[in-house]
């Protein structure tokens, strides 16, 4: 009875290491999981604000052409109108 015993309680033993490890495993991989997650959300909320500022900046390049264009426009029919009226 006393081998089964000192097994058991060396299996007891090695069932404890095999926890600790696990426990000192999981602290260790945490973090670092934790900051590669943070860094790619970092990485994703920043390419998205330059794809925002981005697209604004173009959307008002675009509107600015088309208020030239317009402008130009309504330039023109002005002159037309006062030259007709003259005649």
């Amino acid at each position: 009875m006393t081998g089964k015993s000192k097994a058991s309680l060396i299996g007891l033993g090695l069932i404890g290491v095999g926890c600790g490890l696990a426990a000192i495993g999981v602290a260790i991989i945490v973090p670092a999981c934790v900051a590669w997650s943070r860094d790619r959300l970092e990485g994703a909320f920043r390419r998205g604000k330059e794809g925002v500022i981005s697209g604004m900046e173009t959307a008002a390049a675009t509107v600015g052409e088309v208020a030239g264009k317009v402008q130009r426009r309504f330039d023109e029919a002005a002159r037309s109108a006062r030259t007709e009226r003259v005649q």
